[in-house]
């Protein structure tokens, strides 16, 4: 006598997308013994047309087996025995190349009792969805599957708009970084004239020409002193950094020691051919 068990699928299907271009795999699966306990299902696409040469991969309580899916989409994996609990969960995972990797997660739930007044090889019964009614033990499986699906769903709702406000505060930020460096160099350009290199040019213009290339070589000693500390505020602000860091590492870059001063102001006379003269300092 071949006995079929149709057993109460107590977990619904979820997929888990791999790429979110790719077609989504549909499984369904399903217990039925003949001689030997098997796990069958199908693996079918978007428009449910089977889906041939599918890697499946089946944890049960006896551990894990992997196998393919023939051209009917169809998979099948022999139990080596029953199992002795009422309830037994079935974690299936599909996947193929083009497609995205799908997961079910299903709970089998039999009762020990007899099929037509005989018990059968192993002595389970069909739980039809009106039996299922009369079940408070399933009725109260099912009502805890619909909790932590509803939990679930509120979990990705809620971590969906953490993400969508950690996205706009980036833009945000971004927008007003390119803002403040606009408004800087507008800035910049409407004062051209009071720049400070314009300025000090004007400046060395009336001062004895054998002494002006000192006077720019310790002016482009401090330009450049001031360029490395705005080179170090603006990788603080490219790192998301606060105004007050950005701030505190420019102050730190631009700093000049009096002793650097010192040592720059003897190497440029020296330089220049005012060793044995009057230095400028």
């Amino acid at each position: 006598m071949r006995f079929f068990l149709l057993i109460f699928m107590l977990a619904g299907i979820v997929g888990i997308a791999d790429a979110q271009t790719a077609e989504k795999l549909v499984i369904s699966v399903h217990m039925e013994t003949d001689v030997t306990p098997s796990i069958t299902g199908t693996i079918k696409g978007k428009q449910m047309q089977p889906i041939e040469g599918a890697t499946v991969q089946i944890n049960t309580p006896f551990g894990t087996a992997e196998t393919t899916t023939n051209n009917n989409g169809v998979f099948v994996y022999e139990l080596p025995s029953m199992p002795e609990e009422n309830k037994f969960t079935v974690s299936i995972k599909a996947y193929k190349d083009g497609y995205q990797t799908s997961y079910a997660n299903t709970s089998f739930f039999v009762n020990n009792t007899v099929q037509n007044g005989e018990p059968n090889e192993y002595g389970f019964k069909v739980v039809t969805a009106t039996k299922l009614r009369e079940d408070p033990t399933a009725l109260k499986i099912i009502e805890s599957i619909e909790q932590n699906k509803q939990k679930e769903a509120q979990m990705q709702k809620k971590l969906k708009e953490i993400e969508e406000r950690q996205k706009m505060l980036a833009e945000q930020r971004e927008l007003a970084n390119i803002a403040l460096l606009n408004d800087l160099q507008e800035w910049i350009d409407q004062f051209d004239p009071f720049k400070p290199r314009n300025v000090f040019a004007a400046f060395v213009s009336q001062i004895d020409a054998t002494v002006q290339d000192i006077y720019w070589g310790q002016f482009n000693f401090t330009e450049a002193k001031t360029r490395e500390g705005l080179l170090a505020m603006q990788q603080v602000l490219d790192s998301n950094g606060t105004a007050h860091d950005a701030r505190k590492a420019f102050y730190e870059k631009a700093a000049i020691k009096q002793s650097d001063m010192h040592k720059v102001n003897n190497e440029l006379n020296i330089k220049y051919g005012r060793n044995h003269t009057d230095p400028v300092d």
